[in-house]
């Protein structure tokens, strides 16, 4: 009967340079860091609407697709008056205070 083998790591036949130095070491946080929340303003409303070829005048746009974007808090949707419908999902609200009365909207 042949003697059995012994277990060997993987990385037993590779150069030191490829081999970890210590077998639990920390590996070094490569992670991004978070962007900054991004304020809803007159001015970053203006530029979602340039990029979803709305209307540029506020009043004219009967919606507003504002999802997705990490705004914190509703804000500057006074001159807005005909929207009908709203899109804020995937953004980190905590309540729709800042929401100002808009008599059109049907879609939140």
């Amino acid at each position: 009967m042949a003697p059995m083998a012994t277990f060997q790591p993987a990385w037993r036949g590779l150069t030191a340079r490829f081999r970890p130095s210590q077998p639990n070491c920390a590996l070094p946080d490569t992670r991004l860091p978070l962007p900054a929340a991004m304020a809803m303003d007159a001015g970053a409303l203006a530029a979602l609407c340039k990029q979803h070829r709305l209307y540029q005048t506020p009043a004219l746009n009967d919606r507003l697709y504002a999802n997705f974007r990490g705004f914190t808090a509703i804000g500057a949707l006074e001159q807005y008056t005909g929207l009908r419908a709203l899109f804020l999902e995937g953004n980190a609200l905590e309540s729709v205070a800042g929401l100002p009365p808009l008599p059109e909207l049907r879609c939140l």
